[in-house]
């Protein structure tokens, strides 16, 4: 039965993986805001790959949640958290854009989440005296992204969604003020 179940497991990981190259060659996505008063982040988002209505994106966050598990390293970790934040608040956006503001929610407040263990792993890193050069600054222009693409979003966003993408928005402005 154990068997059975890792040859499962290592069957979806390389199905995850395998989906995940098919998208790899997809261009980057810069997304940008319209309004002239925001403030624009020269900083270009990975693409999100599929997304949280696909149904294989439950494969998807196995294979992230394994390789979460799996770096040890603070400085990797941080550089894997920055990256999950990144694809998450792109994810949100696509989804908004595609009428799922629910959906587009959560995942934005994932996104926000994932920069939250991104500065604390950034905190470690900087303890534990690993190499952080230009990761500072990284982990700066990820969070104002993120900060204007949610000001972005929350502008189009429907009555039903907007109480928690401002707190979502609320908490992006905390953790950019947290970065040291």
């Amino acid at each position: 039965m154990k068997k059975i179940f890792i040859f499962c497991l290592s069957a979806m990981v390389l199905l995850v993986i395998g989906v995940k190259s098919t998208f790899a060659l997809a261009p980057s996505l810069n997304f940008t805001v319209s309004s002239p008063a925001a403030q624009k982040v020269d900083y270009v988002l990975p693409y999100p790959g599929i997304l949280p209505d696909h149904p294989l994106y439950a494969l998807k966050m196995v294979r992230d949640r394994i390789m979460d598990w799996l770096i040890k390293d603070p400085v990797k970790k941080t550089e894997f958290l920055i990256l999950m934040a990144d694809k998450r608040i792109g994810a949100a956006k696509a989804l908004f854009d595609g009428n799922k503001p629910e959906l587009g929610l959560t995942t934005a407040l994932k996104a926000v989440a994932y920069q939250e263990r991104a500065i604390d792993s950034f905190a470690k890193a900087q303890q534990a005296g690993g190499n952080t050069n230009g990761l500072k600054d990284k982990l700066k222009n990820s969070t104002k992204k993120q900060i204007e693409i949610l000001e972005e979003i929350i502008t189009k966003a429907p009555a039903t969604t907007k109480q928690g993408l401002q707190y979502a928005l609320d908490k992006s402005n905390k953790n950019l003020s947290s970065i040291n």
